[in-house]
Protein backbone atom coordinates (compact mmCIF):
# COMPACT_ATOMS: atom_id res chain seq x y z
CA UNK A 1 0.00 0.00 0.00
CA UNK A 2 1.25 3.43 -0.88
CA UNK A 3 -0.42 6.81 -1.05
CA UNK A 4 0.78 9.37 -3.57
CA UNK A 5 -0.06 12.16 -1.13
CA UNK A 6 1.96 10.86 1.82
CA UNK A 7 5.07 12.86 0.88
CA UNK A 8 7.27 9.80 0.46
CA UNK A 9 9.37 8.93 -2.59
CA UNK A 10 9.38 5.37 -3.86
CA UNK A 11 12.32 4.24 -5.94
CA UNK A 12 10.21 2.03 -8.20
CA UNK A 13 7.12 4.21 -8.63
CA UNK A 14 7.10 7.00 -11.19
CA UNK A 15 4.69 9.98 -11.17
CA UNK A 16 1.47 8.70 -12.78
CA UNK A 17 1.24 11.66 -15.17
CA UNK A 18 4.70 10.85 -16.54
CA UNK A 19 3.64 7.40 -17.73
CA UNK A 20 2.23 6.78 -21.18
CA UNK A 21 -0.60 6.08 -20.96
CA UNK A 22 -1.02 7.62 -17.48
CA UNK A 23 -1.81 5.02 -14.83
CA UNK A 24 -1.27 4.42 -11.15
CA UNK A 25 2.19 2.88 -11.29
CA UNK A 26 4.62 1.06 -13.59
CA UNK A 27 2.91 -2.31 -12.97
CA UNK A 28 1.01 -3.75 -15.88
CA UNK A 29 -2.72 -3.14 -15.38
CA UNK A 30 -4.68 -4.10 -13.43
CA UNK A 31 -2.46 -2.56 -10.78
CA UNK A 32 -2.52 -4.21 -7.36
CA UNK A 33 0.35 -2.46 -5.59
CA UNK A 34 -0.61 1.21 -5.41
CA UNK A 35 -3.67 0.77 -3.23
CA UNK A 36 -4.54 2.78 -0.16
CA UNK A 37 -5.75 0.99 2.95
CA UNK A 38 -9.45 1.84 2.34
CA UNK A 39 -9.19 0.47 -1.20
CA UNK A 40 -7.56 -2.68 0.12
CA UNK A 41 -10.24 -3.04 2.81
CA UNK A 42 -13.01 -2.80 0.24
CA UNK A 43 -11.38 -5.29 -2.12
CA UNK A 44 -10.64 -7.81 0.63
CA UNK A 45 -13.97 -7.60 2.44
CA UNK A 46 -15.27 -10.82 0.89
CA UNK A 47 -12.18 -12.66 2.14
CA UNK A 48 -12.78 -11.72 5.80
CA UNK A 49 -9.25 -10.36 6.23
CA UNK A 50 -8.76 -9.23 9.84
CA UNK A 51 -5.06 -8.36 10.09
CA UNK A 52 -2.35 -7.28 7.68
CA UNK A 53 1.41 -6.85 7.96
CA UNK A 54 2.82 -3.81 6.22
CA UNK A 55 6.10 -4.65 4.47
CA UNK A 56 8.32 -1.77 3.40
CA UNK A 57 8.06 -0.99 -0.28
CA UNK A 58 11.48 0.40 -1.21
CA UNK A 59 10.99 3.97 -0.15
CA UNK A 60 13.91 6.35 -0.69
CA UNK A 61 16.52 5.27 1.85
CA UNK A 62 16.66 8.72 3.44
CA UNK A 63 12.95 8.32 4.31
CA UNK A 64 13.18 4.88 5.94
CA UNK A 65 11.91 6.09 9.32
CA UNK A 66 9.31 8.44 7.84
CA UNK A 67 7.62 5.50 6.12
CA UNK A 68 7.39 3.50 9.36
CA UNK A 69 5.98 6.54 11.16
CA UNK A 70 3.45 7.14 8.38
CA UNK A 71 2.19 3.55 8.60
CA UNK A 72 2.01 3.86 12.40
CA UNK A 73 -0.17 6.98 12.08
CA UNK A 74 -2.33 5.33 9.43
CA UNK A 75 -2.87 2.27 11.63
CA UNK A 76 -4.01 4.46 14.51
CA UNK A 77 -6.63 6.25 12.41
CA UNK A 78 -8.26 3.29 10.65
CA UNK A 79 -11.97 3.10 11.28
CA UNK A 80 -12.89 0.03 9.23
CA UNK A 81 -11.41 -2.94 7.45
CA UNK A 82 -8.33 -5.00 8.34
CA UNK A 83 -6.15 -3.59 11.07
CA UNK A 84 -2.43 -3.10 10.55
CA UNK A 85 -1.04 -5.35 13.26
CA UNK A 86 2.67 -5.24 12.39
CA UNK A 87 5.25 -3.41 10.30
CA UNK A 88 8.29 -4.87 8.57
CA UNK A 89 10.25 -1.66 8.19
CA UNK A 90 13.21 -0.61 6.10
CA UNK A 91 16.22 -0.58 8.44
CA UNK A 92 18.45 2.46 8.83
CA UNK A 93 21.09 3.05 6.15
CA UNK A 94 24.37 1.52 7.22
CA UNK A 95 22.87 -1.69 8.59
CA UNK A 96 25.34 -4.40 7.74
CA UNK A 97 28.00 -2.09 6.37
CA UNK A 98 28.86 -0.15 9.53
CA UNK A 99 29.37 -1.22 13.16
CA UNK A 100 26.11 -1.65 15.08
CA UNK A 101 27.18 1.10 17.50
CA UNK A 102 27.07 3.60 14.63
CA UNK A 103 23.35 3.02 14.01
CA UNK A 104 22.21 2.19 17.56
CA UNK A 105 20.35 5.50 17.94
CA UNK A 106 18.46 4.96 14.70
CA UNK A 107 17.52 1.43 15.76
CA UNK A 108 16.28 2.87 19.05
CA UNK A 109 14.02 5.24 17.12
CA UNK A 110 12.68 2.39 15.00
CA UNK A 111 11.96 0.05 17.90
CA UNK A 112 10.17 2.85 19.75
CA UNK A 113 7.34 2.40 17.24
CA UNK A 114 5.19 -0.34 18.80
CA UNK A 115 3.99 -1.87 15.52
CA UNK A 116 7.51 -2.43 14.17
CA UNK A 117 8.10 -6.16 14.57
CA UNK A 118 10.86 -6.65 12.05
CA UNK A 119 12.94 -5.25 9.21
CA UNK A 120 13.50 -6.05 5.56
CA UNK A 121 17.13 -5.26 4.76
CA UNK A 122 18.63 -4.93 1.32
CA UNK A 123 21.05 -7.82 0.88
CA UNK A 124 24.06 -7.39 -1.38
CA UNK A 125 26.62 -10.22 -1.04
CA UNK A 126 29.40 -10.63 -0.17
CA UNK A 127 28.43 -10.10 3.44
CA UNK A 128 30.88 -8.65 5.94
CA UNK A 129 31.35 -9.18 9.64
CA UNK A 130 29.30 -6.03 10.19
CA UNK A 131 26.32 -7.72 8.55
CA UNK A 132 26.53 -10.78 10.82
CA UNK A 133 26.84 -8.48 13.82
CA UNK A 134 23.78 -6.57 12.67
CA UNK A 135 21.72 -9.77 12.32
CA UNK A 136 22.57 -10.73 15.90
CA UNK A 137 21.70 -7.24 17.14
CA UNK A 138 18.31 -7.32 15.43
CA UNK A 139 17.53 -10.58 17.20
CA UNK A 140 18.64 -9.11 20.51
CA UNK A 141 16.10 -6.33 19.95
CA UNK A 142 13.36 -8.85 19.19
CA UNK A 143 13.09 -7.93 15.51
CA UNK A 144 12.33 -10.51 12.83
CA UNK A 145 14.46 -10.30 9.68
CA UNK A 146 12.66 -10.71 6.35
CA UNK A 147 15.41 -11.59 3.94
CA UNK A 148 15.56 -11.96 0.16
CA UNK A 149 19.03 -13.37 -0.21
CA UNK A 150 19.15 -13.76 -3.98
CA UNK A 151 18.93 -17.53 -4.10
CA UNK A 152 19.73 -17.48 -7.80
CA UNK A 153 23.40 -16.67 -7.24
CA UNK A 154 25.98 -19.46 -6.98
CA UNK A 155 26.44 -20.76 -3.46
CA UNK A 156 23.54 -18.70 -2.14
CA UNK A 157 21.91 -21.52 -0.19
CA UNK A 158 25.19 -22.32 1.55
CA UNK A 159 25.84 -18.66 2.35
CA UNK A 160 22.33 -18.24 3.73
CA UNK A 161 22.70 -21.36 5.88
CA UNK A 162 25.93 -19.94 7.33
CA UNK A 163 24.25 -16.60 8.00
CA UNK A 164 21.33 -18.02 9.98
CA UNK A 165 23.65 -20.32 11.89
CA UNK A 166 25.74 -17.32 13.03
CA UNK A 167 22.64 -15.52 14.34
CA UNK A 168 20.83 -18.35 16.17
CA UNK A 169 18.77 -16.01 18.35
CA UNK A 170 17.40 -14.04 15.39
CA UNK A 171 14.21 -15.15 13.66
CA UNK A 172 14.26 -15.13 9.86
CA UNK A 173 11.60 -15.17 7.19
CA UNK A 174 13.10 -16.28 3.88
CA UNK A 175 11.41 -14.36 1.10
CA UNK A 176 10.71 -15.89 -2.33
CA UNK A 177 11.61 -19.32 -3.60
CA UNK A 178 14.76 -18.34 -5.47
CA UNK A 179 17.70 -20.52 -6.31
CA UNK A 180 15.79 -23.34 -7.93
CA UNK A 181 17.91 -24.65 -10.80
CA UNK A 182 16.66 -24.53 -14.34
CA UNK A 183 14.18 -21.67 -14.01
CA UNK A 184 12.15 -21.67 -17.20
CA UNK A 185 12.79 -25.35 -17.89
CA UNK A 186 12.87 -28.64 -16.08
CA UNK A 187 16.04 -29.14 -14.04
CA UNK A 188 18.24 -32.17 -14.42
CA UNK A 189 17.92 -34.76 -11.63
CA UNK A 190 21.40 -33.86 -10.36
CA UNK A 191 20.60 -30.13 -10.22
CA UNK A 192 17.33 -30.68 -8.43
CA UNK A 193 18.89 -33.15 -5.99
CA UNK A 194 21.62 -30.66 -5.08
CA UNK A 195 19.15 -27.84 -4.54
CA UNK A 196 16.81 -30.09 -2.54
CA UNK A 197 19.70 -31.11 -0.27
CA UNK A 198 20.57 -27.45 0.25
CA UNK A 199 16.99 -26.65 1.25
CA UNK A 200 16.95 -29.57 3.68
CA UNK A 201 20.15 -28.31 5.34
CA UNK A 202 18.69 -24.82 5.58
CA UNK A 203 15.45 -26.09 7.11
CA UNK A 204 17.33 -27.69 10.02
CA UNK A 205 17.80 -24.22 11.51
CA UNK A 206 14.79 -23.61 13.71
CA UNK A 207 15.32 -19.84 13.73
CA UNK A 208 14.01 -19.82 10.15
CA UNK A 209 10.35 -19.34 11.02
CA UNK A 210 9.00 -19.34 7.49
CA UNK A 211 9.96 -19.92 3.88
CA UNK A 212 7.88 -17.73 1.57
CA UNK A 213 7.13 -19.57 -1.66
CA UNK A 214 6.14 -17.41 -4.59
CA UNK A 215 6.89 -14.11 -6.20
CA UNK A 216 9.28 -15.43 -8.79
CA UNK A 217 6.66 -17.88 -10.00
CA UNK A 218 5.42 -15.00 -12.12
CA UNK A 219 8.80 -15.04 -13.83
CA UNK A 220 8.54 -18.76 -14.47
CA UNK A 221 5.12 -18.24 -15.98
CA UNK A 222 6.44 -15.70 -18.47
CA UNK A 223 9.58 -17.61 -19.39
CA UNK A 224 8.21 -20.98 -20.43
CA UNK A 225 5.11 -22.62 -21.84
CA UNK A 226 2.54 -23.54 -19.21
CA UNK A 227 3.21 -27.28 -19.48
CA UNK A 228 6.90 -26.76 -18.66
CA UNK A 229 6.16 -24.14 -16.03
CA UNK A 230 3.71 -26.44 -14.26
CA UNK A 231 6.38 -29.13 -13.99
CA UNK A 232 9.03 -26.67 -12.82
CA UNK A 233 6.83 -25.09 -10.15
CA UNK A 234 5.62 -28.47 -8.91
CA UNK A 235 9.22 -29.65 -8.45
CA UNK A 236 10.21 -26.53 -6.53
CA UNK A 237 7.15 -26.44 -4.30
CA UNK A 238 7.50 -30.13 -3.56
CA UNK A 239 11.10 -29.67 -2.46
CA UNK A 240 10.18 -26.69 -0.28
CA UNK A 241 7.30 -28.52 1.44
CA UNK A 242 9.44 -31.61 2.01
CA UNK A 243 12.09 -29.46 3.70
CA UNK A 244 9.99 -26.98 5.70
CA UNK A 245 6.56 -28.57 5.95
CA UNK A 246 3.29 -26.70 5.68
CA UNK A 247 3.66 -25.15 9.13
CA UNK A 248 6.75 -23.18 8.09
CA UNK A 249 5.69 -22.28 4.57
CA UNK A 250 3.87 -19.17 3.39
CA UNK A 251 2.33 -19.13 -0.06
CA UNK A 252 2.63 -15.91 -2.01
CA UNK A 253 1.49 -15.50 -5.59
CA UNK A 254 1.86 -12.53 -7.88
CA UNK A 255 0.46 -13.21 -11.33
Amino acid sequence: MIDASNGLDYLWAQPPASLSPPRQCPCAPPCLCNWTQPQYAAASSALKVTDIVFCEVDVNTTQWLREARWVTRMAATLKAGPRISAILAQPPPGLGTAPVAAIAAQLDELTSLPLVKGVRPDIKPPLTGHFHEAMRELGRRGLVVDINFGFGSPGALGNLTQLVSEAPNTSFVIEHLWGAPGIGSAASPAELDGWTAGLAALAKHSNIRCLQVGGVMAGWGHSAPYAVNRTVVKQRIGAAIDAFGYGRTCFEVRL
